[in-house]
């Protein structure tokens, strides 16, 4: 074994070791972000926006351990999530593709299509076809104008292409199609910037929301949201999206990762700190349109550079904070939320890096 695989698969150890503690110390609430001094979790009790990523977690850990007992948690969080399907929000996308398609799709196990299958039908219920797309929903962010944002697109059209072949459903195919579509118009510029959010104004065109927590174009989260959602495109709808993923990982790297370093989680605002779940996010991006592109592409390599800058970042076991922390993770910096800390879904799509990096999972599987 290289001393680089090692190195992944001691980390993907610790990394499973933190889910160990996170579910004995969090018992029934849902982590969101945690301390980087000791390790304590920030917990909501219905999940926020963040509820499949930490489900998505325990479904990883099923795989990497193969413990039935395991699978059996996983599965037991799944049906919790039935919570949130009335949620008026887009991000039902994440909890319901994450926390469950994603589960069936790595386990087998019937009761997560089942559960996925669910939030799929409410998802798709929120369609609006005179916009075009999924709106943002009034949960998170109440709005008296319809407004868009690129975090859920990636989540929504794997989601809904997934639904849409398991039941035979070609509207869910094709409602995947359109709002992919129209949320990379609205979303994503020709020269591959990408607009966080927009707001459907009066005068019914769709403009840069300012009020953004996140500050618009130059967001490094918003991007890898952006890469994502085109490897979705590409992997469930069809080639003809390759290309858009191509040009995104292309501006993500001459953006974001012109080196070795990590992305600053705002090219244009204070403050100047990292963020470790964008590129984790963007490593998990990148070895997908790698895979996509039949393997000829340097994006494989890239994302492996991506693995090397987040390692030193990802805590050892002692005896004051466990082991499997992924630090230097900004939620809202500009804010003041949580902007050196644990993310759950930088966790989660660390753990799903690290996965592909080792062999045990392909990068095209959720």
């Amino acid at each position: 074994m290289s001393q680089e695989a090692h190195r992944y698969e001691v980390a993907l150890r610790h990394s499973i070791g933190r889910i160990d503690h996170t579910l004995a110390t969090c018992e029934d609430r849902y982590p969101l972000y945690a301390d980087p001094r000791s390790g304590v979790w920030a917990t909501t009790r219905r999940g926020s926006w963040t509820a499949g990523f930490w489900v998505g977690l325990l479904w990883l850990r099923a795989v990497c351990t193969e413990a039935p007992a395991h699978a059996d948690v996983a599965t037991m969080w799944t049906y919790r999530l039935c919570a949130k399907l009335e949620e008026k929000t887009v991000t039902r996308a994440m909890t319901f593709w994450h926390g469950a398609a994603a589960g069936y799709l790595l386990t087998g196990v019937p009761a997560a299509a089942e559960v996925a299958l669910q939030g799929a039908e409410r998802l798709a219920g929120a369609f609006d076809p005179a916009l075009g797309l999924l709106p943002e929903g009034s949960a998170l962010r109440p709005s008296p104008r319809p407004r868009a944002s690129i975090d859920a697109v990636a989540a929504s059209t794997a989601l809904l292409s997934w639904a849409g072949g398991y039941r035979s459903n070609d509207a869910l195919t094709l409602m995947a199609h359109r709002n992919f579509a129209t949320l990379s118009l609205i979303s994503v510029d020709a020269a591959g910037q990408v607009i966080p959010a927009s707001t459907f104004t009066v005068q019914e065109a769709w403009q840069p929301d300012p009020a953004h927590t996140n500050m618009g174009a130059g967001w490094a989260r918003g991007h890898a949201w952006a890469m994502l959602a085109a490897a979705a495109a590409a992997t469930w709808l069809g080639d003809e999206y390759l290309p858009q993923a191509r040009h995104r990982a292309d501006r993500w790297l001459a953006q974001h990762m012109p080196g070795a370093g990590l992305p600053r989680w705002h090219l244009h605002h204070e403050p100047d700190v990292p963020d470790t779940s964008a590129a984790a996010m963007a490593a998990v991006a990148l070895f997908k349109i790698h895979e996509l592109s039949g393997g000829q592409s340097p994006y494989a390599a890239r994302a492996l550079d991506h693995l090397e800058a987040l390692l030193p970042h990802v805590t050892t076991p002692n005896g004051t904070r466990p082991g499997g922390m992924l630090l230097n993770g900004s939620y809202t910096p500009v804010a003041g939320v949580a902007p050196h800390h644990e993310l759950i879904w930088g966790d989660y799509f660390l753990v799903q890096a690290l996965m592909i990096a080792t062999g045990r999972l392909a990068p095209e599987a959720i």
